[in-house]
């Protein structure tokens, strides 16, 4: 969120990389009414928060409706094996597929630090929980099959939000 007022000289900015909220607009709308009137006016983040759920809440809603219910006769997958392996992605680097305790893992991150249970969906979709601000939120991991029954590619719906970080600063011109 950046807020420019060159009449004023006064500039801020919020960045964040959280989950659509409406925390860094609030944060901006605090520091203006602490410029300008001398206090906080009301508290900013419901109404931030309820244009941001306007925005997101149908894809949340999608995303629930295409993989909250687990099909009544699902497909088997293949051995976790068949899934197993990098893929790559010129964009986002590479997504590694790991089979632990019985379990695929999607591992992200640079150094593979974030690390994601997949669950058995149908046949070769698997669904996994990527953000923990909406921890019921499900997201689909979809596996190309080759020829040599293996995957070649994998889809994945969304990728993880990374811990909360809110960075502000608050930028004044000099008299």
């Amino acid at each position: 969120m950046v807020g420019l007022i060159p009449s004023e000289q006064l500039g801020n900015l919020v960045l964040s990389n959280a989950f659509p909220t409406g925390v860094p607009d609030a944060l901006a709308e605090s520091f203006l009414d602490l410029v300008f009137t001398g206090s906080v006016t009301r508290d900013w983040v419901p109404p931030w928060n309820k244009l941001y759920a306007s925005i997101t809440g149908t894809a949340i809603e999608a995303a629930k409706t295409a993989y909250g219910t687990r099909p009544v006769s699902p497909s088997p997958s293949l051995p976790l094996a068949a899934y197993a392996g990098t893929y790559q992605n010129e964009y986002l680097g590479t997504a590694n597929v790991v089979e632990e305790n019985d379990t695929l893992m999607l591992k992200l991150g640079s150094r593979k630090t974030k690390s994601y249970a997949l669950k058995h969906f149908h046949r070769d979709l698997f669904v996994y929980f990527p953000y923990e601000e909406t921890p019921d939120v499900p997201s689909g991991v979809n596996f190309k099959i080759g020829p040599d029954q293996k995957a070649s590619h994998i889809t994945i719906d969304n990728f993880p939000a990374l811990r909360l970080t809110i960075i502000y600063v608050c930028l004044i011109a000099p008299s």
